[in-house]
């Protein structure tokens, strides 16, 4: 399982943006998704390695 920014929709955005206003706090919106890892070969990881760094993210390799 992995999470992500949530995509909302306008009044899902309005809905947090007034309870961040009242609270006086920041909130970040995820979501979860199932997922299936792969299995990339040695070469494969190596290359996934090298755009990690150069990017500064972690990339997850997955099914689908």
């Amino acid at each position: 399982m992995i999470c992500s920014i949530s995509n909302l929709k306008p009044e899902q955005l309005m809905r947090i943006q007034n309870l961040e206003k009242e609270l006086g706090q920041t909130l970040l919106a995820i979501s979860f998704q199932d997922v299936q890892m792969s299995n990339p070969a040695d070469e494969a990881i190596r290359k996934i390695q090298e755009a990690e760094k150069e990017l500064g993210v972690v990339l997850l390799a997955v099914k689908g």
